[in-house]
């Protein structure tokens, strides 16, 4: 029975990891699906620009005027959240 403890631990945190880890990725594909046209967002490489095509798998974000990139779903890490209010 003694032996058996560190087991138990041993799978209850890779069971707490694996959960972490679910969550995590469940709200980074929920922050993706709110990407809509006139996003503003910041690339992987930190450029930051506003989207102007929403594609299946992947972006055209304009990073200057007339300088648009496309950008894969996976490559962008921060969307700002539009707030009425500014305007």
């Amino acid at each position: 029975m003694a032996n058996m403890f560190p087991l138990l631990i041993i799978v209850v945190m890779i069971f707490i990891l694996f959960r972490a880890n679910k969550k995590q990725q469940r709200q980074r594909q929920e922050m993706l699906n709110k990407i809509v046209k006139g996003s503003k967002v910041m690339l992987n490489s930190g450029v930051m620009g506003k989207v102007s095509e929403v594609r299946e798998h992947e972006f055209l974000v304009e990073i200057a005027e007339n300088v648009k990139v496309l950008v894969i779903r996976d490559g962008v890490t921060l969307i700002e959240e539009k707030n009425e209010e500014k305007k």
